[in-house]
């Protein structure tokens, strides 16, 4: 529930934004959801998230190449998070411990990104009157971490219907408080929609899955426009609201185009063309505690059972007369494309082992989708279509030939 993962640059942040947009529900026999969030002391989680960033293009001068444009960055961001105090319903004291290995790396806009400074170090974020945030860090960090760390105690609301919903439901977040987290300004935009998918039991924990799309439009430098288009899946804990996985993809597209007067005087047209690509996953996961939520007359204790047993994969290639799905990872984040008439779709998923929810991208815009596996036959649903297909057989006693390194 509380941004885990933040690049740091703008397009980041339309990840971390993204990361926490998929919200709590509290589950009825009927599949009925209210979205709140329950948060109280003692709450911990891990977490385990990545992000990534590329983009690629160049600025030219009266059509003449002038700068290239190759920007790449990663972030991992790995450790627990604690719940100290709350007030208003809302975290007002969380501690935060960043494993040793959490990192930042790679270069935006030309420039190497800042080493994560918190690696291997805890920290301590209090919320005080009128809403400002203190850390007990010995040193300052850098505003980039800082700004990372604000987000991580200040859960985000934008997408609450304030209404329940029912599985297939949708609605639009809330705009005004988007601007706020993306930090737009008076002529960017954003525009969300989110959609109930499933709503089910994982590890004795029931969940939803939520799929979430949007665009972001903002504007640089007075000629420069960045279209963000973003689209994934996430899995929320119903007692508590806090997501449990969430898979985010999305393309970027720079435009814009002034002319300037050059050293003599003469007009000179500048012109900047640039696309990218944006991902973003994250797991977190209950740590073993006292902590309980009352939600419906039960207040089970928070602990993530080892001994529960685990979801078989559903990783692998499937294949229709006219679709086929190939899908890689485990159960919380799945990765991988939907292939329909030669046409490729890069899709995200979670799964409980037996069902699929996610989505998947196309022409800059994101569809959602739901799958059931019924021994080797998988039927999938989307747009109305239902589709079905069929699981390849691996050899088990098949070898991988080796590979020519010198083979085109």
């Amino acid at each position: 529930m509380w941004n885990i993962s933040a690049l740091k640059n703008r397009s980041a942040l339309v990840i971390a934004s993204f990361i926490t947009l998929c919200m709590p529900c509290l589950a009825s026999a009927q599949q009925t959801c209210e979205l709140k969030l329950h948060v109280v002391p003692g709450q911990k989680w891990s977490f385990d998230a990545t992000s990534a960033i590329k983009q690629k293009g160049e600025v030219t001068t009266n059509g003449q190449p002038a700068q290239e444009i190759n920007s790449a960055a990663n972030q991992h961001r790995k450790g627990t998070l604690e719940v100290l105090a709350v007030e208003d319903g809302k975290p007002s004291a969380i501690r935060i411990s960043f494993a040793a290995d959490s990192s930042s790396s790679g270069n935006l806009g030309g420039q190497p990104v800042p080493t994560f400074s918190l690696a291997g170090k805890t920290v301590t974020l209090r919320r005080g009157e009128g809403g400002t945030t203190t850390n007990d860090l010995a040193e300052a960090p850098d505003d980039q971490t800082l700004q990372e760390l604000n987000h991580m105690i200040d859960p985000d609301t934008s997408v609450f219907p304030g209404h329940a919903v029912t599985i297939d439901d949708q609605w639009d977040a809330n705009t005004a408080n988007l601007a706020k987290q993306f930090q737009l300004g008076p002529d960017d935009t954003v525009s969300m929609k989110c959609k109930l998918l499933a709503i089910k039991e994982l590890d004795g924990r029931q969940v939803a899955d939520v799929s979430v799309t949007g665009q972001v439009v903002k504007h640089d430098q007075g000629f420069i426009e960045t279209t963000t288009t973003l689209g994934g899946v996430t899995r929320v804990d119903l007692l508590t609201g806090q997501t449990l996985a969430a898979d985010i993809i999305g393309k970027m597209s720079s435009r814009g185009s002034k002319q300037v007067d050059g050293p003599n005087g003469a007009p000179v047209k500048i012109e900047v063309n640039a696309d990218g690509e944006i991902e973003s996953h994250q797991s977190v996961r209950p740590v073993g505690g006292d902590a309980t939520v009352e939600a419906q007359g039960a207040a089970p204790a928070m602990h993530d059972n080892p001994l529960a047993p685990r979801h078989a994969s559903l990783a692998g290639s499937y294949k229709g007369d006219e679709l086929s799905l190939v899908i890689a990872g485990d159960p919380s984040h799945y990765t991988g494309s939907l292939t329909l008439q030669d046409k490729t779709y890069p899709v995200v998923a979670h799964s409980d082992g037996k069902s699929l929810a996610g989505t998947f991208e196309s022409d800059g815009n994101n569809f959602d989708f739901t799958a059931t596996l019924d021994g080797s036959t998988l039927t999938l649903l989307s747009g109305g279509n239902t589709y079905t297909l069929k699981k390849a057989a691996a050899n088990p006693l098949a070898r991988p030939k080796p590979k020519n390194p010198l083979a085109q």
